[in-house]
Protein backbone atom coordinates (compact mmCIF):
# COMPACT_ATOMS: atom_id res chain seq x y z
CA UNK A 1 0.00 0.00 0.00
CA UNK A 2 2.41 3.09 -1.03
CA UNK A 3 1.09 5.99 -2.13
CA UNK A 4 3.43 8.98 -3.86
CA UNK A 5 2.24 12.53 -4.71
CA UNK A 6 4.68 14.33 -5.58
CA UNK A 7 5.15 17.90 -4.77
CA UNK A 8 4.14 20.20 -7.92
CA UNK A 9 3.47 17.22 -9.89
CA UNK A 10 0.00 15.98 -11.71
CA UNK A 11 -0.17 12.16 -10.99
CA UNK A 12 -0.42 10.39 -7.67
CA UNK A 13 1.80 7.29 -7.88
CA UNK A 14 0.22 4.06 -5.99
CA UNK A 15 1.51 0.11 -5.51
CA UNK A 16 -0.54 -2.38 -3.89
CA UNK A 17 2.33 -4.70 -3.09
CA UNK A 18 5.92 -4.97 -3.90
CA UNK A 19 8.16 -7.79 -3.43
CA UNK A 20 11.88 -9.07 -3.07
CA UNK A 21 13.12 -12.39 -3.24
CA UNK A 22 16.73 -12.54 -3.21
CA UNK A 23 16.66 -16.13 -3.31
CA UNK A 24 14.67 -16.42 -6.75
CA UNK A 25 16.36 -12.81 -8.08
CA UNK A 26 12.86 -12.07 -8.93
CA UNK A 27 11.12 -8.79 -8.06
CA UNK A 28 6.86 -8.73 -8.29
CA UNK A 29 5.01 -5.25 -8.16
CA UNK A 30 1.23 -5.61 -8.21
CA UNK A 31 -1.51 -2.77 -9.27
CA UNK A 32 0.82 0.03 -10.26
CA UNK A 33 -1.38 2.81 -11.20
CA UNK A 34 -0.33 6.29 -12.29
CA UNK A 35 -3.51 8.66 -11.48
CA UNK A 36 -3.72 11.95 -12.60
CA UNK A 37 -4.72 14.82 -9.94
CA UNK A 38 -7.41 16.88 -12.33
CA UNK A 39 -10.07 16.02 -14.96
CA UNK A 40 -9.55 16.09 -18.37
CA UNK A 41 -9.88 19.47 -19.77
CA UNK A 42 -8.62 20.87 -16.43
CA UNK A 43 -5.09 18.74 -16.70
CA UNK A 44 -4.21 21.16 -19.52
CA UNK A 45 -6.07 24.34 -18.93
CA UNK A 46 -3.93 24.56 -15.83
CA UNK A 47 -0.77 25.13 -17.60
CA UNK A 48 -2.56 26.75 -21.05
CA UNK A 49 -1.01 24.27 -23.51
CA UNK A 50 -1.53 21.24 -25.38
CA UNK A 51 -0.17 18.21 -23.14
CA UNK A 52 -1.44 14.58 -23.20
CA UNK A 53 -2.82 13.09 -19.67
CA UNK A 54 -2.08 9.96 -18.58
CA UNK A 55 -4.15 6.74 -16.78
CA UNK A 56 -2.13 4.18 -16.42
CA UNK A 57 -2.73 0.42 -14.20
CA UNK A 58 -0.60 -2.09 -14.13
CA UNK A 59 -1.99 -5.20 -12.52
CA UNK A 60 1.59 -6.90 -12.66
CA UNK A 61 4.75 -6.08 -13.51
CA UNK A 62 7.82 -9.00 -12.71
CA UNK A 63 11.60 -8.16 -13.08
CA UNK A 64 13.80 -11.56 -13.40
CA UNK A 65 17.06 -12.46 -12.80
CA UNK A 66 17.66 -9.28 -10.46
CA UNK A 67 20.69 -9.36 -8.36
CA UNK A 68 19.13 -8.42 -5.25
CA UNK A 69 22.11 -9.51 -2.93
CA UNK A 70 24.53 -7.54 -5.28
CA UNK A 71 22.31 -5.00 -6.02
CA UNK A 72 24.10 -1.66 -7.19
CA UNK A 73 23.73 1.90 -6.53
CA UNK A 74 22.08 3.31 -9.78
CA UNK A 75 21.83 0.42 -11.61
CA UNK A 76 19.42 -1.85 -12.96
CA UNK A 77 20.08 -5.31 -14.37
CA UNK A 78 17.70 -8.24 -15.35
CA UNK A 79 17.36 -10.75 -18.08
CA UNK A 80 13.59 -9.93 -18.51
CA UNK A 81 10.93 -7.35 -17.76
CA UNK A 82 7.32 -8.66 -17.92
CA UNK A 83 4.27 -6.11 -17.87
CA UNK A 84 1.00 -7.95 -17.44
CA UNK A 85 -2.73 -6.48 -19.04
CA UNK A 86 -1.25 -2.80 -18.94
CA UNK A 87 -4.46 -0.49 -19.73
CA UNK A 88 -2.87 3.29 -20.57
CA UNK A 89 -5.67 5.82 -21.43
CA UNK A 90 -3.99 9.47 -23.06
CA UNK A 91 -5.90 12.37 -23.53
CA UNK A 92 -5.53 15.63 -25.57
CA UNK A 93 -7.56 18.78 -25.75
CA UNK A 94 -6.42 20.28 -29.12
CA UNK A 95 -7.95 23.43 -28.08
CA UNK A 96 -5.68 24.60 -26.21
CA UNK A 97 -2.21 26.02 -28.13
CA UNK A 98 0.47 23.74 -29.04
CA UNK A 99 3.79 25.53 -27.69
CA UNK A 100 6.64 23.58 -27.29
CA UNK A 101 9.73 25.06 -25.35
CA UNK A 102 12.10 22.59 -26.65
CA UNK A 103 12.21 19.57 -29.13
CA UNK A 104 11.38 16.29 -27.81
CA UNK A 105 14.29 13.86 -27.97
CA UNK A 106 14.40 10.85 -30.26
CA UNK A 107 14.02 7.25 -28.35
CA UNK A 108 17.90 6.58 -28.36
CA UNK A 109 18.19 10.03 -26.36
CA UNK A 110 15.91 9.46 -23.95
CA UNK A 111 17.60 6.28 -23.17
CA UNK A 112 20.83 7.51 -22.48
CA UNK A 113 19.50 10.45 -20.36
CA UNK A 114 17.50 7.91 -18.16
CA UNK A 115 19.74 8.93 -14.47
CA UNK A 116 21.16 5.19 -14.43
CA UNK A 117 22.26 2.08 -15.91
CA UNK A 118 20.26 0.28 -17.52
CA UNK A 119 20.86 -3.47 -18.93
CA UNK A 120 17.51 -5.73 -19.51
CA UNK A 121 17.78 -8.50 -22.07
CA UNK A 122 14.42 -8.25 -22.95
CA UNK A 123 10.95 -6.14 -22.00
CA UNK A 124 8.00 -7.61 -22.66
CA UNK A 125 4.35 -6.94 -22.58
CA UNK A 126 1.56 -9.15 -22.41
CA UNK A 127 -2.04 -8.44 -23.38
CA UNK A 128 -2.11 -4.76 -22.91
CA UNK A 129 -4.18 -2.25 -24.14
CA UNK A 130 -3.98 1.82 -25.45
CA UNK A 131 -6.74 4.30 -25.45
CA UNK A 132 -5.90 7.73 -27.07
CA UNK A 133 -8.69 10.05 -26.77
CA UNK A 134 -8.47 13.77 -28.68
CA UNK A 135 -10.62 16.67 -29.04
CA UNK A 136 -10.49 18.54 -31.84
CA UNK A 137 -9.54 21.80 -32.29
CA UNK A 138 -12.70 22.99 -33.67
CA UNK A 139 -16.19 21.04 -33.40
CA UNK A 140 -19.65 21.17 -34.32
CA UNK A 141 -20.62 19.09 -31.39
CA UNK A 142 -19.09 18.02 -28.14
CA UNK A 143 -17.72 14.88 -28.89
CA UNK A 144 -13.88 13.26 -28.59
CA UNK A 145 -12.38 11.33 -30.81
CA UNK A 146 -10.86 7.69 -30.29
CA UNK A 147 -8.24 5.61 -31.23
CA UNK A 148 -7.98 1.99 -29.43
CA UNK A 149 -5.17 -1.11 -29.46
CA UNK A 150 -6.12 -4.25 -27.77
CA UNK A 151 -4.75 -7.15 -27.46
CA UNK A 152 -1.00 -5.76 -27.53
CA UNK A 153 1.90 -7.57 -27.32
CA UNK A 154 5.54 -6.25 -27.53
CA UNK A 155 8.51 -7.26 -26.71
CA UNK A 156 12.35 -4.82 -26.56
CA UNK A 157 15.51 -7.11 -26.96
CA UNK A 158 18.99 -5.29 -25.63
CA UNK A 159 17.49 -2.42 -23.66
CA UNK A 160 20.44 -0.42 -22.43
CA UNK A 161 22.00 2.55 -22.63
CA UNK A 162 25.36 1.33 -21.87
CA UNK A 163 25.73 -0.66 -25.61
CA UNK A 164 29.10 -3.19 -25.39
CA UNK A 165 31.48 -2.28 -27.98
CA UNK A 166 31.10 -5.17 -30.66
CA UNK A 167 27.39 -5.96 -29.41
CA UNK A 168 24.57 -5.30 -30.74
CA UNK A 169 23.59 -1.92 -32.65
CA UNK A 170 20.26 -1.45 -32.13
CA UNK A 171 17.08 -1.83 -29.30
CA UNK A 172 14.86 -3.94 -31.28
CA UNK A 173 11.01 -3.87 -30.63
CA UNK A 174 8.48 -5.47 -32.37
CA UNK A 175 4.74 -4.61 -31.79
CA UNK A 176 1.10 -6.57 -32.78
CA UNK A 177 -1.94 -5.24 -31.35
CA UNK A 178 -5.74 -5.26 -33.24
CA UNK A 179 -6.68 -1.57 -34.15
CA UNK A 180 -9.98 -0.45 -33.40
CA UNK A 181 -11.26 -4.13 -32.15
CA UNK A 182 -10.38 -4.86 -35.98
CA UNK A 183 -7.74 -5.24 -38.37
CA UNK A 184 -4.09 -6.00 -36.90
CA UNK A 185 -1.26 -3.98 -36.68
CA UNK A 186 2.13 -5.31 -36.61
CA UNK A 187 5.17 -2.95 -36.05
CA UNK A 188 8.80 -3.11 -35.98
CA UNK A 189 11.16 -0.30 -34.77
CA UNK A 190 14.90 -0.07 -34.92
CA UNK A 191 16.40 1.93 -32.26
CA UNK A 192 20.14 3.01 -32.73
CA UNK A 193 22.31 3.49 -29.65
CA UNK A 194 24.08 5.70 -31.86
CA UNK A 195 21.73 8.51 -31.92
CA UNK A 196 23.80 10.44 -35.11
CA UNK A 197 22.08 7.14 -36.58
CA UNK A 198 18.44 6.78 -38.08
CA UNK A 199 15.41 5.02 -36.71
CA UNK A 200 14.05 2.84 -39.10
CA UNK A 201 10.15 1.53 -38.67
CA UNK A 202 8.62 -1.15 -40.88
CA UNK A 203 5.45 -2.45 -40.07
CA UNK A 204 1.56 -3.16 -41.68
CA UNK A 205 -2.43 -3.44 -40.91
CA UNK A 206 -4.44 -5.84 -42.39
CA UNK A 207 -8.17 -6.72 -42.75
CA UNK A 208 -8.95 -3.76 -41.45
CA UNK A 209 -13.29 -2.62 -41.57
CA UNK A 210 -12.51 0.89 -42.45
CA UNK A 211 -16.38 1.52 -40.73
CA UNK A 212 -13.95 0.98 -37.19
CA UNK A 213 -12.80 4.41 -37.50
CA UNK A 214 -16.20 6.34 -37.78
CA UNK A 215 -16.04 6.86 -33.46
CA UNK A 216 -12.58 8.96 -34.61
CA UNK A 217 -14.01 10.20 -38.33
CA UNK A 218 -17.15 11.84 -36.79
CA UNK A 219 -15.96 14.08 -34.19
CA UNK A 220 -12.75 15.07 -35.51
CA UNK A 221 -13.13 15.14 -39.49
CA UNK A 222 -16.63 15.15 -39.57
CA UNK A 223 -16.54 12.30 -42.05
CA UNK A 224 -18.33 8.91 -42.35
CA UNK A 225 -17.41 5.72 -43.76
CA UNK A 226 -20.49 3.90 -44.96
CA UNK A 227 -18.27 1.08 -46.07
CA UNK A 228 -14.96 -0.58 -46.93
CA UNK A 229 -12.50 -2.50 -46.12
CA UNK A 230 -8.48 -2.04 -46.19
CA UNK A 231 -7.10 -5.20 -47.10
CA UNK A 232 -3.48 -4.44 -46.92
CA UNK A 233 -1.50 -0.98 -45.80
CA UNK A 234 2.36 -1.76 -45.38
CA UNK A 235 4.50 0.94 -44.36
CA UNK A 236 7.98 1.69 -43.85
CA UNK A 237 10.35 5.02 -42.70
CA UNK A 238 13.24 6.32 -41.45
CA UNK A 239 13.60 9.30 -39.17
CA UNK A 240 16.70 11.85 -37.54
CA UNK A 241 16.74 14.84 -35.64
CA UNK A 242 15.89 16.54 -39.35
CA UNK A 243 13.58 15.08 -40.47
CA UNK A 244 11.62 11.49 -41.40
CA UNK A 245 10.99 9.77 -44.79
CA UNK A 246 9.21 6.42 -45.97
CA UNK A 247 6.40 5.38 -48.15
CA UNK A 248 2.65 4.07 -47.62
CA UNK A 249 0.52 2.02 -49.48
CA UNK A 250 -3.50 1.80 -48.92
CA UNK A 251 -4.42 -1.49 -51.10
CA UNK A 252 -8.60 -1.16 -50.16
CA UNK A 253 -11.76 -1.94 -51.40
CA UNK A 254 -15.73 -0.88 -51.67
CA UNK A 255 -14.92 2.39 -49.93
CA UNK A 256 -17.78 4.99 -49.70
CA UNK A 257 -17.25 7.82 -47.18
CA UNK A 258 -19.98 10.93 -46.72
CA UNK A 259 -19.54 14.30 -45.81
CA UNK A 260 -21.12 15.17 -41.94
CA UNK A 261 -21.05 19.06 -42.56
CA UNK A 262 -23.74 20.90 -43.26
CA UNK A 263 -23.32 23.07 -46.99
CA UNK A 264 -20.15 21.01 -48.09
CA UNK A 265 -19.60 18.21 -50.62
Amino acid sequence: DIRIVPQNNNYTISLKDFMLNSLARKVEADSLSIKPRHGKFEFAHRDGKQKDRFDVMIPKIILNDFPVKDLADSTLIASGLHIYAATVKIFRDKRLPAIRIHDKPLPSVMLREIPFAIGIDSVCIHDSAVVYEEFPEETEGNQSGIITFDDLNATAYNVTNQPAAGGPEYVDLDVRAKFMNSGILAVSFDIPFDHSKSHRVTGSVSNFDLTSLNPMLKNLAMIQVNSGTMHSMPFHFVYDNRASAGEIELNYGKLKVVSLQEKKE
